[in-house]
């Protein structure tokens, strides 16, 4: 390393002498500059950086310590070093007021001289060392944050680096109560398919290189990227202006770009030391956007309790939904996926609630499947399709998902019904009014048409206006009642022939169905 020093005597002789010893003392490793007055070594000092100082204390109209409590305000790093007679002891005391570092006497011994130069040389190397690695830090440190500032916040770094990121918080302008904010940019996994290949790249980077320039310019705090399409902020704006910041970072970014961000934000905490809680907060914040909504910020104490069970009957639940798809009912079915999801709300992890969402959908598979119908085909889905749930990042964004989903299937299966209702039903009486002199059943009627009972009871329902049950008995009469038109046969022949084995029990049904009995009918329609 190379020094530069300043000699500073009135005296041409003793400053010549002074020069050649202190010349040969730094042996090569030094500059060395000689002036012959106060006002010559303080025109240096303003032009030059100067490592060492050695000036005699008495000179005329600016003395020495003068002179050094002058340079001491120019260069506060400059050594100085008092050279004078014995005479001149009594000014030491003065000399240490100015912060000298040595006081020699002359003559100087040249073991003296060159054990303080020496001594002052390698106090200037471990200063500049420091300076270096503080330097070398702070250009390093964009490259190393997150494998320890992250990991220091995380709580995961090894004891050997939990020093760095602190040391690194400490040369931060961190106001009172500091905090941590995690911004994580919306909609990632999906929305990047919407953009083209340069947009991908670019977007993401935009976005987070206007976060440090927003950071910047309005003194937010201090930024670091991941690798998670998020970035962290340590607050440099104090207590009171972080949300607010925040929440116009929110809208600033929103205006501009074709994604949002959202910021959870943590608690304040006393020293940077405690910063790694507030970090975890942060995350927990931003986790409830799954909740609370996106594109927004959301403090630490935003979020409720959650992790509680959900008390979900499915089988209940989806029959319900899947019949208000049938009667195309789309504000009962509205109303019970809002049920549903108030349940879902109680939950914690977003896997638990996509993964109740797929057992729900699988539910309406089955329901489908007892019409011989089948939900991934009406709706042009394979079942990979279904992915598209874990790529939501908020309830709502799932919720509205689904609904679209079912409004969609609950038109193409109400359409299809509508057009095919009147035939089946058509064929439906064809086929039971060949068996009437057999015990027919819904159950029996469903199976024979594929169609599951409560299906079929519905159907009958819209299209006759009648329950199945109430339908069949008027087929019956209707039956009886040609029968009695042919004199051969006796009543309780036609009752056997019909299936009733009570012969009371179809006088009662024919007089309810018809106003009369089976012989009154017979006497008035007498052929």
């Amino acid at each position: 390393m190379n020094y530069h020093i300043l000699l500073v005597d009135d005296e041409s002789v003793d400053l010549e002498w002074l020069k050649r010893r202190v010349m040969n003392s730094v042996a090569g490793r030094g500059t060395v500059t000689a002036v012959n007055s106060a006002f010559a070594a303080l025109k240096r000092l303003q032009d030059s950086t100067i490592d060492i100082l050695l000036s005699d204390i008495r000179m005329p109209v600016m003395s020495g310590l003068e002179l050094a409590a002058k340079a001491r305000e120019l260069q506060p790093k400059l050594k100085i070093v008092f050279v004078s007679g014995h005479e001149d002891f009594g000014y030491a005391k003065q000399a240490m007021q100015v912060s000298a570092t040595a006081y020699l006497l002359k003559p100087i011994e040249d073991q003296e001289l060159s054990t303080t130069l020496h001594s002052l040389m390698a106090a200037i190397d471990t200063e500049r060392q420091a300076a270096q690695s503080d330097q070398q830090w702070k250009e390093a440190l964009p490259l190393i944050e997150k494998e320890l500032v992250l990991s220091w916040l995380e709580g995961i770094a090894s004891p050997q680096v939990r020093h760095v990121p602190e040391n690194a918080l400490r040369q931060l302008s961190l106001q009172r109560d500091p905090a941590v904010a995690l911004i994580e940019i919306d909609d990632w996994e999906w929305k990047r398919d919407q953009l083209s290949e340069n947009e991908r790249n670019r977007v993401p980077l935009d976005i987070f290189e206007a976060i440090e320039a927003y950071a910047k310019e309005y003194s937010y705090g201090y930024c670091i990227r991941d690798k998670q399409r998020r970035a962290l902020i340590i607050s440099t704006c104090g207590k009171e202006g972080f949300v607010e910041l925040s929440e116009r970072l929110v809208r600033f970014i929103s205006e501009r770009y074709p994604l949002t961000i959202t910021i959870g934000i943590g608690n304040s905490v006393a020293e940077a030391a405690e910063l790694g809680s507030s970090y975890k907060q942060a995350a927990q914040a931003v986790k409830d956007k799954l909740f609370l909504g996106k594109n927004r910020v959301i403090p630490y104490s935003a979020g409720k309790e959650r992790g509680g069970a959900a008390v979900i009957d499915m089988d209940a639940i989806s029959e319900a939904i899947f019949q208000d798809m049938l009667q195309y009912q789309l504000v009962s079915l509205s109303e019970r996926l809002e049920s549903l999801f108030l349940q879902l709300e109680k939950l914690e992890e977003k896997a638990t609630i996509i993964h109740i969402a797929v057992q729900f959908i699988s539910r309406l598979h089955m329901h489908c499947q007892q019409l011989n119908e089948d939900l991934y085909v009406l709706l042009n889905w394979e079942y990979v399709h279904l992915n598209v749930m874990f790529h939501f990042e908020t309830i709502y964004d799932l919720k509205s998902w689904l609904r679209r989903r079912l409004f969609e299937l609950s038109e193409l299966l109400y359409s299809k019904k509508q057009k095919q209702g009147r035939t089946i039903i058509e064929q439906i009486n064809q086929y039971i009014g060949s068996q009437l002199d057999q015990k027919i059943t819904l159950k029996q009627v469903a199976a024979k048409f594929e169609f599951s009972p409560n299906y079929l009871g519905q159907m009958f329902k819209d299209e006759t206006g009648e329950h199945f049950s109430d339908h069949l008995i008027k087929l019956r009469i209707n039956r009886a009642c040609e029968l009695l038109l042919q004199p051969q046969y006796k009543v309780y022949e036609i009752a056997d022939q019909l299936s009733y084995k009570n012969i009371l029990y179809f006088n009662r049904q024919f007089k309810q169905i018809t106003g009369m009995t089976p012989g009154e009918y017979r006497k008035t329609n007498k052929v």
